[in-house]
């Protein structure tokens, strides 16, 4: 006999997939409807299973990027402390004003990186709690950004001061003496840590001028509108990067130009002195020129995962700046024949005595101001 295809008791058959074309018997259909049934079940539990496998592989490769912030954040660290330990040991370094611009750039990066360290730690005792590293706070993204924004602002603030020290230091190589004087030199320290600081400031009168969203997906620019205060930043930056090139091109031209009237003149101290000018002026561009291959790429990819929202970005980021700031001291021996001196010196005598001990003697003659005995050397 002949019938219409009925589902099971209490149920359409539309709810379950079912809309037979011929007719069947009433039982085989009882039988198929309930296999469809028990197929989607299965469907559905594998699924859910797959979502938390998937959320578990996150979780676990959350954990393993903390662990590698808290790795690389203790590398740069002691990056940065060997820089200003070889500075502040040697008499002839902890002399030229160009190295106390370095100094100034380390310890910005030292201050960030212990910033970070706390940040880390924070996400590390979340994860152990909740499961999940993923910052959903917007305090602590303000807290991050202001981070990335002080040192950028003391990074940039010290690169266009360096520049315009060996400026002068070039184009007036007479009166330089008089110009680039210690307290000048300490002055323009403070003033890019003020700078610094009112960037932070902004973002504080931001944090309670404006409304913080009750769920945010990632951290992004548009959190209490302090994209406002990166636009001005950037703005800044751009300005800046652009004044250091056109130093560094015109410093070249006008050091040729000198260099030829003195020896023609057969000035040869002042040749010997100039010469050395020039090569630490060139130490100084390859150095800048360094920092902006890495923070110009970091920038970049800071600005996308901060607009975008999207935490890859972030990660690069993260990366190629603890690389960069890492591998510093590297890259200053390689440019720099004093400060490679310098390191090798120090680590022949650390053999013998402890890495305290150095940076106890250093800072102690730095600040006696024992860099008059190689008064020369300053310029």
């Amino acid at each position: 006999m002949q019938g219409r295809c009925q589902a099971l008791p209490g149920s359409a058959p539309e709810a379950v997939g079912c809309t037979p074309r011929h007719a069947v018997s009433g039982y085989v259909f009882i039988s198929i409807c309930r296999n469809r049934g028990e197929q989607t079940m299965a469907e559905e539990v594998r699924a859910e299973v797959n979502n938390s496998l998937s959320s578990a592989d996150r979780g676990q490769g959350g954990m393993g990027f903390v662990g590698l912030q808290l790795g690389l954040t203790l590398l740069a660290c002691a990056s940065s402390v060997l820089i200003a330990v070889t500075i502040l040991r040697n008499v002839s370094l902890s002399s030229q004003y160009f190295f106390w611009y370095l100094l100034n750039f380390v310890a910005s990066i030292f201050v960030f990186r212990l910033a970070y360290l706390a940040l880390a730690i924070g996400l590390l005792r979340k994860f152990a709690g909740t499961g999940s590293s993923f910052v959903s706070s917007p305090d602590v993204c303000l807290f991050s950004n202001i981070m990335g924004s002080f040192y950028r602002a003391v990074m940039h603030m010290s690169v266009l001061l360096i520049a315009l020290e060996r400026y002068i230091t070039i184009l007036k190589p007479l009166t330089h003496c008089y110009i680039l004087t210690d307290k000048r030199i300490k002055y323009s320290i403070a003033s890019t840590w003020l700078i610094a600081t009112c960037y932070i400031m902004g973002m504080v009168v931001h944090r309670y001028m404006y409304d913080a969203p009750e769920v945010i997906s990632g951290c992004s620019i548009e959190i209490y509108d302090i994209w406002k205060i990166y636009v001005s930043q950037m703005t800044v930056s751009i300005l800046v990067f652009i004044s250091v090139l056109a130093m560094y091109m015109h410093l070249h031209v006008i050091g040729r130009k000198h260099l030829r009237i003195i020896e023609a003149e057969r000035r040869m101290f002042s040749l010997v002195r100039y010469q050395r000018n020039l090569k630490r002026s060139k130490v100084a561009f390859m150095i800048t020129l360094q920092i902006f291959c890495v923070e110009v790429p970091v920038y970049i990819l800071s600005i996308l995962s901060l607009t975008k929202a999207e935490q890859l970005y972030a990660r690069y980021a993260f990366l190629l700046i603890s690389l960069g700031q890492i591998s510093q001291p590297a890259f200053y021996a390689l440019f720099s024949s004093e400060f490679r001196k310098a390191l090798k010196k120090l680590m022949k005598q650390s053999a013998v005595q402890p890495l305290d001990d150095h940076l106890d003697v250093g800072y102690r003659r730095f600040r006696r101001g024992q860099r008059r005995e190689d008064a020369p050397g300053r310029f």
